[in-house]
């Protein structure tokens, strides 16, 4: 079944290509595209996610260490960061917001899922792989990877939070480390099925929880919390659009708005985010 999605979506896209991969003069069969690729759309990195197609399959025994993108994905994931992260400023402004597009949401996490130890099998989503979400978030803090952006799709529920990620050294060259990144989960374009739709009460709003340690034999170990805060929601239909906007002081502000409805406080002050502030109101 994968291999007949991969070969409907490779027809109707074109191949994508991964802009960091060199090309090779190997014929390759449709089946051996990567659905996963990077490019830059109005100077802003992406990285398009295959998080349906890789993930391993799971029962009661392998939940915690079954993987939602394979070593290879992961692997490139990673090395796209760190490229956009030191080597893209050279091409691009300092800090430039990196985005991944993820068909799972990436956070926050579903409360069924953290309920006992067997318990991430009920979610279909990152936090259903533990191994996978705690090795990127580690990846992210202990890197100090700044304005990283999650945007995903598959609830049918708007959802907007940020993470705070907070890594504190434990070895001779350790040190504290803060970093911050910004999860969007946008509604359903069509989803007229109440069955069908998470509820906000099915997500853990605000939450810290402690990432699993880590062999570090070669490197600095740290002991890595996240906080999850500053959750909203949005229900009904329509789209999402973000927005990313370069300041004079050289700051990145980011909106986003699901559908017509900017988001809003109650108060009528509009939402942006950046990774020093996190989600306050526009100045």
């Amino acid at each position: 079944m994968f291999k007949n999605d991969d070969l409907t979506y490779v027809q109707y896209d074109n191949k994508p290509k991964d802009v960091a991969e060199p090309q090779t003069n190997r014929s390759e069969s449709v089946f051996d595209t990567k659905l996963h690729h990077s490019f830059v759309h109005r100077g802003l990195p992406f990285f398009m996610l295959n998080s349906r197609t890789q993930r391993n399959h799971r029962n009661n025994g392998t939940a915690k260490r079954a993987l939602l993108l394979d070593e290879l994905q992961m692997q490139r994931l990673k090395n796209w960061l760190i490229y956009e992260d030191q080597q893209g400023t050279k091409k691009r402004p300092a800090n430039t917001p990196k985005i991944i597009a993820s068909p799972s949401i990436f956070l926050p996490r579903h409360r069924r899922s953290v309920q006992n130890d067997n318990a991430q099998i009920h979610s279909d989503s990152w936090d259903g792989f533990p191994a996978s979400l705690n090795d990127l978030l580690r990846f992210i803090a202990e890197n100090e990877l700044q304005n990283v952006v999650f945007l995903s799709g598959d609830l049918h529920l708007g959802v907007s939070c940020e993470a705070v990620l907070t890594a504190t050294g434990t070895g001779e060259n350790g040190g504290n480390k803060q970093t911050r990144i910004l999860s969007l989960h946008t509604t359903g374009l069509y989803a007229p099925y109440p069955f069908a739709n998470a509820l906000p009460e099915e997500l853990l709003t605000e939450e810290t929880f402690k990432l699993p340690a880590v062999e570090a034999s070669n490197r600095d170990s740290y002991e890595v919390n996240c906080t999850v805060q500053n959750t909203q929601f949005q229900r009904g239909e329509g789209f999402t659009q973000l927005n990313c906007e370069k300041t004079a002081s050289g700051n990145w502000l980011i909106d986003w708005a699901f559908d017509a409805a900017r988001n809003m406080q109650a108060s009528g002050e509009k939402l942006v985010w950046n990774s020093e502030h996190g989600i306050h109101s526009r100045p």
